[in-house]
């Protein structure tokens, strides 16, 4: 189980954080960013999360193109967090499609919705999806 929070949505991050693992000590917690808030805002944190979740597009709906700024906060946020000595595994949520999978792997967990999922029929989602998962793994390799 992972538990995302908004950090933009959060008046007390750390105490959200310590609530949910006391509550839920095996759920895995997440904090998202959006992608005007700087990676800056989570060197506050005192209690460890499992998942940064960097949105690369403003949330709302799909279809939306990558901003590509957002992709220089992966190493912000892995530098932050090895400092910290926190492990962490960092998601991105937005824009990342077949063209662009070159440029988002640096990150550990992808999500992809548009770029799959508004094919025309099942067959064509099944092969872009087998597309994606070929792409990664060959980008995995080098």
């Amino acid at each position: 189980n992972i538990l995302t929070i908004h950090q933009e949505a959060c008046r007390d991050l750390n105490g959200t954080i310590r609530t949910i693992r006391e509550l839920s000590p095996n759920t895995r917690i997440g904090v998202s960013i959006k992608p005007a808030t700087p990676v800056s805002v989570l060197e506050d944190l005192t209690e460890p999360v499992d998942v940064v979740l960097l949105m690369t597009v403003e949330p709302g709906f799909g279809g939306q193109g990558l901003i590509e700024s957002c992709l220089e906060k992966i190493g912000e946020v892995r530098n932050l967090f090895e400092t910290k000595g926190y492990p962490v595994l960092i998601e991105l949520d937005g824009g990342i499609k077949l063209s662009n999978l070159d440029r988002v792997m640096e990150a550990d967990l992808l999500v992809m919705g548009s770029a799959i999922f508004k094919a025309g029929d099942e067959e064509e989602t099944r092969e872009r999806m087998r597309a994606v998962l070929q792409k990664a793994e060959e980008l995995s390799q080098l």
